[in-house]
């Protein structure tokens, strides 16, 4: 048979592209290799689709409702998100190297129940952040038609805006990666053009002299760090249970880290960066910086620009809440093997609408952001840490097949530890999390440690490092990656499930 022309290789993928798509069949199974036909590029896509939201731009405000001035929110958005980048490295590979999502990777650390400590967190991190790109659409949307042509900004319009995109955002996260591709990179180029207007309507009325105000907590570093770590750290990491779910489809064989890690990191990077750099820009432009974002976005913008809002609203923040619409799914899934993908996605995307109305009608949503955002880093940061030093110590090696036995209802393999815990990554989560938690200091929830270190927030530098110690000295203390390591001599190598008579500790 003759080789396609260049002409009808163009065609075929012209072709694919605009086939109808077909839902998803895999859940948190194992792919097969055949189906891996994702590239770095692809992960590139999402990731920047994912974050080309007005759902990110929210955290570039943030900073300054702190009270912090124009270059003390840019450097500690742009520290925080280089170590927020530098902690996920790991989370981004792990999907590749396993062939499924990163909270039921996490099992071949944690243990294959263990692992719900991943699953929980990841779904609880997805859920809050369907949630704010949910209401940050829906305001712009509505506000934008409210200036342009008077309709009604209310209570019950809010409310079925918020219906009616969470309705969308779901119908793309049930069809499912491929779906989610095409999507993302969409709305990434269209949303970097709309963000780039944004940039012309706004800059008359920008200015570099933007003054710190009255501090939300004791000092200027304290405040610092806050942002630092709810803006900063907090963005990357939120996107700790995401990753694998986008890189499981990339194969390591094709592609090993050299090859991901590059595009996977920039994107990362980039695309937390710029739309909070947005965010910055818009609201020091606002006769009101500490109104809310979307009411002071819309007052602000020039008539020929509100109407790019209302698409904004609708596509931008439809990148972001489709992408964690979608790893919720695989989430509840992993939690509760029973529930296809297909029905726990819907349900969490009922879950995430309750959370809008809940935080948009009834309380203040913006203090509730950064509090829910230290909360969750506190809980997450320590998993990922203890995650990404075990995917060192294992060198990148696992047994897919063994980190299924759960979902398949087994007991077993390599992985399975002590009833299906390994007590020592679980432990030295615990500890790590209960400290987080402890040390938190936010406009909403003070922890009783919170002035360990005169004020400053240092819940993740504290639950990081004692997660990482303790899991190591477990480790040196009670050996395992010996074992596990001459268990999984090649990362493409599938060991058969075995099952054991007695649990091994």
């Amino acid at each position: 048979m003759a080789a396609d022309t260049p002409e009808q290789g163009k065609k075929g993928r012209l072709s694919g592209l605009l086939a109808a798509p077909q839902v998803e069949k895999y859940g948190v199974d194992q792919i097969d290799e055949s189906e891996r036909t994702a590239t770095p590029w692809s992960f590139f896509s999402i990731m920047m689709g994912s974050n080309t939201s007005l759902g990110v731009v929210l955290f570039g405000w943030i900073p300054v409702t702190l009270g912090l001035s124009l270059w003390d929110s840019l450097t500690s958005m742009m520290v925080g998100t280089l170590i927020g980048a530098f902690i996920l490295a790991p989370l981004i590979v792990i999907g590749s190297r396993t062939a499924t999502n990163n909270a039921t990777s996490s099992g071949a650390h944690f243990g294959v129940r263990g692992r719900m400590v991943g699953s929980i967190v990841s779904l609880s991190i997805a859920i809050v952040y369907t949630a704010i790109a949910v209401w940050t659409g829906a305001d712009a949307m509505l506000g934008s038609l409210n200036r342009m042509f008077g309709l009604p900004y209310s209570t019950p319009a809010r409310a079925v805006a918020y219906a009616v995109l969470t309705v969308l955002i779901t119908l793309v996260a049930i069809y499912g990666f491929k779906l989610l591709l095409r999507a993302e990179t969409a709305l990434w180029i269209a949303g970097s053009a709309l963000m780039l207007l944004a940039v012309v309507a706004f800059a008359g009325r920008f200015t570099l002299d933007f003054p710190a105000s009255e501090y939300v907590l004791a000092g200027r570093w304290q405040t610092w760090m806050l942002s630092a770590l709810a803006v900063g750290v907090a963005g990357p990491m939120s996107l700790a249970g995401l990753t694998g779910d986008w890189s499981r489809y990339i194969s390591p064989e094709r592609y090993p880290a050299r090859k991901l890690l590059p595009p996977a990191l920039a994107a990362t990077f980039l695309g937390m960066i710029l739309p909070q750099l947005l965010g910055l820009f818009t609201a020091i432009t606002f006769s009101d910086p500490f109104a809310p974002y979307v009411d002071g976005l819309v007052a602000a913008s020039p008539d020929w620009y509100v109407p790019f809002i209302l698409v904004l609203g609708l596509i931008g923040s439809g990148g972001l809440a489709v992408s964690t619409a979608y790893s919720c799914g695989l989430d509840l899934e992993a939690i509760i093997p029973q529930l296809s993908r297909v029905k726990a996605t819907v349900f969490t995307s009922l879950l995430a609408a309750g959370l809008v109305y809940l935080g948009s009608l009834v309380f203040d949503l913006a203090d509730s952001v950064i509090s829910v955002s230290i909360i969750l880093l506190a809980l997450s940061t320590p998993w990922a840490v203890v995650t990404g030093i075990g995917f060192g110590l294992a060198k990148g090696r696992y047994r897919r097949d063994d980190l299924q036995v759960f979902n398949r209802g087994q007991k077993g393999g390599i992985y399975w530890f002590w009833h299906g815990f390994n007590f020592r990554a679980v432990t030295a989560w615990a500890i790590g999390a209960t400290f987080g938690i402890l040390a938190c200091n936010t406009t909403l929830y003070v922890g009783p440690l919170a002035d360990v270190a005169n004020g400053v927030d240092v819940s993740f530098i504290g639950a990081a490092v004692i997660g990482a110690t303790i899991y190591l000295l477990l480790r040196l203390l009670f050996p395992e990656g010996d074992r596990l390591q001459a268990a999984a001599p090649t990362i493409l190598e599938h060991a058969r499930v075995k099952a054991v008579s007695s649990d091994a500790s």
